[in-house]
This record gives structure tokens, sequence and C-alpha cells, in this order.
């Protein structure tokens, strides 16, 4: 198609100049110097776009110059300015400017001349003339924005009626040029206005989505692919300037409807279960009704809400197919599918880009435009290139690290507050500073007796000084202990003396207080020095271990006392009352009471009776997170407390319970139905004391015994408890 166009844009000039050339005569009058220098002025006056004032030598001497003599002096006019300015024209400009030029001059002469009424001879004939011109001299560069300079043509064929002399048309075109340069700089100024507020919008929009991206999915090496890959798409589709603009919106605002998502299930680190996924799936729908709301001038939240169709028709929210699906959402799909498998998750690590590509490419006609894989295909490596040269959005790594540092500060929290053992809560300290706080050894110092011993120490050069004590207010340690206060970038030396050599330089110490606790954490550096961040972290820090270790100890103090359940090794009640007098953060208190455990004693004996509680407290211990709680209050009732647990997720956990309870049942006493009974109360929302959380989940687990022996009640997977 491209050749047709040249060869005939090359050959219509040459076959008109041609026969110009053959028959010279037939002219109104012969050229002259006048002619000759408006071509020149003409065809020299050149406006954006390469696009010149031509037009108007062919409007203003279409009465005095013959066809053929016009056609002559315009493409020479046009020769020649191209050989004076060969850098200022290309060679397609050129044909493309030969070829309209000839065109219009032939059309327009023949209408001018064919169109002759004696009563009003000349207006009508040049503005017939004229609109002919208009086409034919925009006709190898057509498009829409053309139309506002059809006036300027009419206002040719006006200048042509007013100044027929030839030696005023000179400036007659001088001021002609000067009026359209004044409107078209007018057109550039607002059109540059429009596509700066454009620019600013869409930059706006993009770090507004960084952010919140940044902010609810706190994950390194992240990368602007999806916009990047989208618009490079748009691009080799030649895809229209309004679409482009709608797809370059929503490739950066498609997973916004995520906003309704509960982050447990966007941040879950497994498999989403059925009823996860489906609330998952209404995020399309919700974005694109919030985007709705905007009124963006062009189509966005289509592309949003069709984002997660399938090419096969199997995706959602409508179970659209093929070209059903808005070519941008299918773009955008393609793109977002690449990228979730090259980028790293909560669950698993990045996957290399090309067997990214690869894999997207096993879904191709069935999940993908075939089109737009094969795309991807030809165009990642380069497009690639284009990834990692942007440096856009760079401000979204101080966001991911404060919510990384929130989010394992808090997971500490959570472990800290529901740890009794010195040991498990030191562990999920040294977890945390690996990865908040550079160190190359790290010990805990308690007050033993009034000096500072060494209870817990990480990094082989520590253990030499296992058996060292410091007094209260010596070395960094000791000080940090005795004063209550932060030292920071103390030297290492006046901790640890030389009886074990000086591998640490650097020291930084937080304080330990707590009930029954003095003590330090302090971190050791061989080279560099610990910064103002690094304190303030493990300053968080400090006060939530001395918690735990003053937890530990009291709970410690209580088994020494009163001892665990002699038949299950559980905590008895002695243990559980003093484990919740120290409840910290969000906990659920489960209540549960054996159904058909009598008739099991009754009939099988109390030694099958103690097996199965043997057995069940086996299964709760099995059942439960490290940092959960199980204790035996005595029969055949127990208490769990779950820490972290909101009620949308406890019936899940206890169906989880309940079956246990009956697969024990069913192992030991086969004969025999034995079921259970739970209540549940959180804590603080429905009580803040150990007697009143007890009551309530006792008193919801009578009403759940009581459905159930009634038959009006089943728990069931996700159930709210009664």
């Amino acid at each position: 198609m491209n050749l047709v166009r040249t060869t005939a844009a090359v050959t219509i000039p040459l076959i008109l100049a041609a026969t110009a050339w053959i028959s010279p005569d037939g002219g109104t009058s012969s050229p002259g110097f006048a002619e000759a220098l408006l071509a020149l002025m003409a065809f020299g006056l050149v406006l954006t776009d390469n696009m010149s004032m031509g037009f108007l030598f062919v409007i203003l001497t279409m009465d005095r110059l013959s066809w053929r003599d016009s056609l002559l002096m315009a493409d020479s006019a046009i020769l020649l300015l191209a050989m004076v300015r060969p850098g200022h024209v290309s060679p397609t400009t050129l044909v493309r400017s030969l070829a309209s030029t000839s065109l219009a001059i032939v059309f327009a002469h023949a209408m001018f001349h064919a169109a002759a009424l004696p009563a009003f001879y000349v207006p009508f004939n040049i503005y017939l003339a004229v609109t002919v011109c208009f086409g034919f001299m925009n006709a190898f560069r057509w498009k829409r924005e053309i139309l506002w300079t059809y006036p300027y043509y009419m206002v040719g064929g006006s200048l042509a009626v007013l100044f027929p002399t030839p030696a005023v048309q000179p400036a007659a075109l001088v001021g002609a040029w000067l009026c359209f340069r004044m409107f078209e700089s007018r057109l550039e100024e607002n059109q540059a206005e429009r596509q700066r507020t454009t620019s600013l919008h869409l930059r706006t929009i993009e770090a507004l989505s960084l952010a919140i991206e940044a902010r609810d999915k706190p994950l390194p090496h992240r990368s602007r692919r999806v916009p990047i890959y989208v618009t490079l798409m748009a691009r080799e589709l030649d895809i229209p300037e309004a679409e482009c603009e709608a797809l370059r919106v929503a490739a950066l605002l498609y997973d916004v409807g995520e906003l309704a998502v509960p982050e447990h299930i966007i941040l879950k680190p497994g498999k989403l279960s059925v009823e996860e996924f489906d609330k998952v799936k209404i995020h399309p729908q919700v974005g694109a009704e919030m985007l709705e709301s905007v009124s963006f001038p062009y189509p966005v939240a289509p592309l949003v809400r069709s984002h997660h169709e399938h090419w096969d028709g199997s995706g959602y929210p409508h179970g659209l197919k093929g070209d059903a699906i808005p070519r941008g959402a299918r773009i955008i799909a393609v793109v977002d599918a690449l990228d979730a498998l090259a980028s790293p998750r909560q669950y698993r690590e990045a996957m290399p880009l090309h067997e990214a590509v690869e894999k997207i490419a096993e879904d191709s006609g069935r999940a993908y435009d075939p089109q737009l894989v094969e795309l991807i295909r030809r165009n990642w490596r380069q497009w690639e290139v284009k990834v990692k040269e942007d440096k856009s959005g760079s401000f979204t790594d101080s966001i991911v690290a404060a919510q990384r540092e929130a989010k394992i500060l808090f997971g500490l929290a959570q472990k800290l507050g529901n740890s009794l053992d010195p040991a498990d809560s030191f562990q999920a300290v040294k977890t945390a500073l690996d990865v908040l706080v550079p160190y190359g050894g790290l010990a805990v110092w308690i007050e033993h007796e009034g000096c500072l011993r060494m209870d817990h120490c990480t990094g082989a050069p520590l253990e030499a000084w296992r058996s060292s004590r410091l007094k209260l207010g010596q070395g960094v340690s000791g000080q940090a202990a005795q004063s209550g206060q932060l030292v920071s970038n103390g030297e290492a030396a006046e901790d640890l003396e030389p009886a074990g050599g000086r591998p640490f330089r650097h020291a930084m110490a937080a304080p330990l207080v707590a009930a029954g606790v003095r003590g330090s954490l302090t971190l050791y550096l061989a080279t560099g020095t610990f910064t103002q961040e690094h304190g303030r972290v493990l300053a968080v820090i400090g006060p939530k271990l001395a918690a735990a270790i003053s937890n530990g100890l009291r709970y410690r103090e209580v088994q020494d006392r009163a001892g665990a359940d002699p038949l299950t090794g559980l905590p008895n009640a002695s243990a559980l009352s003093a484990r919740m007098a120290t409840l910290a953060g969000r906990c659920a208190v489960v209540v549960c009471d054996l159904d058909g455990f009598k008739r099991i004693n009754d009939r099988h004996g109390h030694m099958t009776g103690n097996r199965v509680l043997e057995r069940l407290a086996q299964g709760f211990r099995g059942s439960c997170r490290e940092h959960d709680f199980v204790a035996r209050m005595g029969g055949d009732e127990f208490v769990l407390l779950l820490g972290g647990v909101h009620r949308l997720e406890i019936g899940a956990r206890l169906e989880g319970f309940r079956e246990m309870v009956q697969s024990v049942g069913r192992e030991i006493a086969s004969a025999e139905k034995l079921d259970a009974s739970f209540g549940v109360a959180f804590y603080p929302e429905d009580a803040s004391t150990p007697e009143e959380l007890l009551a309530k989940a006792d008193a919801s687990m009578y009403q759940v015994k009581a459905a159930r022996k009634s038959g009006v009640v089943e728990l069931r997977k996700g159930a709210r408890p009664a």
C-alpha cells in the first residue's frame, strides 16, 4: 500500500509538469516576475508540520495564470527551496508536497473555469476552487485537526477578489501569513497547556497509585513494568490517542478496587480459600465504580472492570469472551499477569522473566489474546531495557521500608505478647533485627544478683563471653540497664574485655526494664557505626522484649508453684489464670466442652477416657500456632487462647478443632460418637478481665451446645459462633 502511494505521489506531478511543458499555450497571460516572487514567498513561508502558504499562490494567481504555468512555477519553487534548505525537508515530505500541490492546481483551475457564472463570476468561481484546493492540498496528510485551516483558504479567496493587482499581492500574502502564524501560535500554546495539564494529572495519578500500592503491598524490588509495557504495546498496535490516554490511566489504577478487599487476604502467604477468592473477585467491579464517579474524558472504567476477563470466556466479573473484551483490558490483563509472575510475592520468589513470558505463552488463546502474547514474546527484551532505565517512583522505597518495618514490628509484638519462653522471645527479636538493623553480634544481658549476665547471644565471637559478668553502670550494656536510656556507638571493648579478643568495635544497647526484669538488649558491630534510625528501632523493641521476658519469668514461677496438668501435660487452671492476666494483644478466648465423653467413660472405662484426653491435648497443640496457648480447665473442658484471630476467621478454626475431636473419638472409641461445643469471647472487644472473658466464652459455648441438642444449628466453616 505504501509503495502504491509513493509511486502515485511521484508520478502525478511529473505527468502534469510534462503536459504543461509540451503544451505551453493556453494561459490567460504569461508568468512574470511578480508571480515568480509570489511563488517563492508563498512556498517559503513555512508553518508548523512543514505546511507552507503555497495554497495562497494557487488561489491568488488563478485568474491570471494557466494551470500549466501555475504548475511549473509552483513545483519549481518547491524544488528550488528544497535545494536551498536540504536539511529542512525530507524526501518523503518533498514528494508529498509536489503531489498535493500539483493535484490542487489542476483540479482548482478546472473548477474555477468550469463553474463560470456571468452574474457573479469571480467570487463564486474562486470560492468553489478554494474548497477544491483545500481538499487536494491536504490529501496526503489528512486529519481532522486540519479543518481549522479552511477559513484561511477562504481568506485567500477574498484576497484574490479584493487585491487582483500582482504588485499588492506579496504584501497581502505576508499579512495573511502573519495572521496565520499568530492564530497558529495561540493554538499551539493552548494545546501545549492542555498537554501540560493532562501530563500533570497523569503524573499525579501515577504518584498516588504508586504510593497506595507501596503502602498496601510492601514488597521490595518494585517496578513500573505494567504502565511501561502497556504504553509500548499501544504504540506498536497504533492505538488512537484517546484510547491510549484511557489505557495509560487504567494501567495505573486497574487494581484500585483492592481497597475493598481485606488486607489479610491480599497479603496472605498461602493459597486462598474459595471464600477468600470470591472476595478478591469483587475488586474489578468496585474499581470500575470508583472510576466512573471521576468522569474521565476517556473510557477508563470499562478497562478496569474487564481486566480479569479471559479470552475463552472463563474470566470474571462478566465472563466476556474474545473481542467482546475491550482491547485495553486485554492488554492490561496479559501485562499484569507477566508482571505478577516476574515480581516477588509474599509466598514465593520472583520467576525469571524469560520463564514468565513462556508461562504466559502457555495460556495464549485461553486466558490471553494470542496477538498480544506474541507481541510480548517478540519485544519483551527491548521493553525490559526501558523498565530498567525508568527511575520514576523511587520515592516508594521509603514507603515500602516504612511499611516493612511496621509489619515486622507488629508481628514481633504479637509473638512477644504470646510468648512465655525467653528463648523463643529472643529468637523472635533476632529475626526482626536481622531485617531492620545491621549488626555482627546480638546479646541479651539480664540482671542476676546485682550483676548483668549474658543470658542469650548470637554471633560466634560472643560465645567467649557467656560466663562474663557486668556490674550495673559498667560498659555500654551496664550503662543502658542502670540509666534506662539508649546508649549508641559506645566502645564494644567496655562490655567485652580482652579475654576473648576484640572482634567488635562499637556497641548499641537498649534498656530492658519491666516487672522483675532489668538488663539490656545490645548489638555489636565490627565496622561502621549505628545510625539514629537503628537506635530508634532498637528503642522500640527493647520494652517489648522486656515485657516478654517478664511474662516468661512469671509463667515459670506459676509453673514452679502450681505445675501442669498431670494427665495431659497442658497448663492447668492456675497457669491459664496467670497467662490471661498478661494478655497484651488481640486474642480469642475459646472454651471447649466435649459432647459424649461421659458415655465413653461409662462404657469403656476411665483408662480409655484418659487416652482420649491425652490424644485431644496432643491434637489441640498440633492444631495451634507456636504463640497460641492451650490449657485443661479440668474434666473434659479445655481453654485455648488464640492470638491475633479476627471474628471472620474463628469459624474455620473451630471447625478444624471439631473435626480433630471427632477423629480422636472414632479412633479410640469408635462405637461412641465424640463431639465438641465451642464458645468464644474476644479480648479486648468483649471483655478485658480474665473472669469476664471466660464467663462470656462459657455462656457462648452453652448456647451452642443447647442449640445443637435441639437440632437448630450446626456450626459450619466460616460461620460466626453464637
